[in-house]
């Protein structure tokens, strides 16, 4: 097989260095250029005199007249436009191109230099290209005052062939904006915007260079999702709506979310490579807002940010502090309650089965200091021993009862005596005699 292979290599590569050998005789090939509608567009004849598995490519040189440096790139198409970024408007320059064959451009023909003037930027003007994602939005400005009449049309031009085509629902509108359809995300484009004015019956176009690649701005992460276990706050990031498409999401090997996220008093951020994010130690009562965006590792490419998200903490709970304080205060309430409602039924039950009494007399003074009548009752109390009758007098002269008391004082003193006197039971007679006169 690969006795075989080298076999057919050496005729082809026979005839190649035939070729290459005889491209000297060949004629160099004719530029033409055109500039018209903001466009300029090349077109290279060379005379096919070569075998057809031959591949011919052209490195054209660029270079502004005056100007000794010069702008070379290899250009595999025919007709070709150079790039709108290489021009600067209303300037001369000066092109060349040489044919290479096979890669090799050394003893190949080169056409004679050809000097143009780039085209000026006619209306409309500041042209731009509002990218998100796969949404391609191309606006312009016009003075509508000047020219109410005017209707745009957009086209877009492959650079490597120089073919434009209308790209639809963009063609004859009226408005300085329009969606540009089937763009390719991959390659650059050029985008031209003519404007025809009906009063003046004339065209004018602008161009702008567009690659999706670069100039794609990617939209924010969908939404970020803040919940409060604990004291922590957990953050979740979703993806862009864009990583949705395989383009978009391979434009970078590796994705990491990156959160900023702050308090009144304080600005962090955190890198991850997961779109999980957890906050410790959280204040209370303090309000936590958040931003997120997807960044590429290694590179300064980005989303656009999230829209800010905020969460508040609870206050402070003092739920424990007042169950110990209800709890304590409830246990002085009670105890007192029970106090006052105890404390009569206490002397209640202490009155009615440990009576503060005094123990009987006999058994106080013993039975053999003891009288008759309190040995009879000998477990009776105090209260319930036997007492002498006492007789309140009603209140009269007290004379009479200083006479009363008189007289029985007398008369005790006599029982008291035992002598009986005559003289005595006399004169009480006398004296009773003559009180009673």
């Amino acid at each position: 097989m690969a006795g075989r292979l080298v076999s057919l290599l050496l005729p082809v590569t026979w005839i190649a260095g035939m070729a290459v050998g005889n491209r000297e005789i060949t004629p160099p090939p004719s530029v033409i250029v055109q500039s018209s509608d903001a466009l300029v567009i090349v077109k290279i004849s060379v005379p096919d005199t070569s075998p057809y598995f031959v591949l011919k490519n052209y490195n054209r040189t660029l270079r502004r007249n005056g100007s000794s440096e010069e702008n070379s790139e290899f250009v595999n198409a025919n007709p070709f436009i150079i790039s709108p970024n290489d021009l600067l408007p209303e300037q001369t320059y000066c092109l060349t191109v040489h044919v290479c064959y096979n890669g090799v451009c050394e003893s190949s023909p080169i056409g004679p230099e050809i000097c143009f003037m780039a085209p000026a930027k006619g209306p409309p003007n500041n042209l731009r290209m509002e990218a998100l994602d796969l949404s391609y939005l191309l606006k312009w400005d016009w003075n509508f005052t000047q020219s109410p009449n005017a209707t745009f049309s957009v086209e877009r031009c492959t650079y490597h062939d120089g073919k434009c085509t209308t790209i639809k629902d963009c063609e004859n509108i009226t408005s300085t904006q329009c969606y540009c359809l089937g763009v390719h995300f991959s390659g650059e484009s050029i985008l031209r915007v003519s404007v025809y004015h009906p009063q003046r019956e004339e065209k004018s176009s602008n161009i702008i260079l567009f690659n999706p690649t670069i100039d794609t701005v990617l939209g924010p992460p969908k939404d970020l999702m803040m919940r409060i276990v604990g004291n922590e706050l957990d953050i979740n990031v979703s993806t862009p709506e864009g990583f949705k498409n395989d383009e978009i999401r391979c434009l970078c090997d590796r994705w990491t979310t990156h959160l900023e996220y702050w308090t009144n008093s304080s600005h962090s951020s955190e890198d991850k490579e997961e779109p999980f994010f957890k906050i410790k130690s959280l204040e209370p009562s303090t309000t936590y807002c958040a931003k997120a965006k997807m960044q590429c590792a290694g590179s300064n490419r980005s989303s656009q940010y999230s829209e800010v998200y905020c969460i508040t903490t609870d206050p402070k709970s003092y739920l424990f502090a007042w169950i110990i304080g209800f709890a304590f205060l409830g246990i002085v309430v009670i105890s007192v309650v029970v106090y006052i409602c105890l404390f009569p039924l206490k002397r209640y039950i202490k009155h009615k089965f440990f009576p503060p009494r005094r123990l009987p007399s006999c058994i106080e003074k013993g039975f053999g200091e003891s009288s008759l009548d309190c040995i009879k009752h000998q477990f009776l109390s105090h209260e319930e021993e036997p007492m002498d009758r006492c007789y309140v007098a009603q209140d009269s002269h007290t004379e009479d009862l200083g006479q009363m008391n008189n007289k029985n004082a007398s008369k005790a003193n006599s029982q008291d005596s035992g002598n009986g006197s005559n003289e005595g039971q006399t004169s009480g007679e006398t004296i009773s005699s003559d009180a009673n006169v």
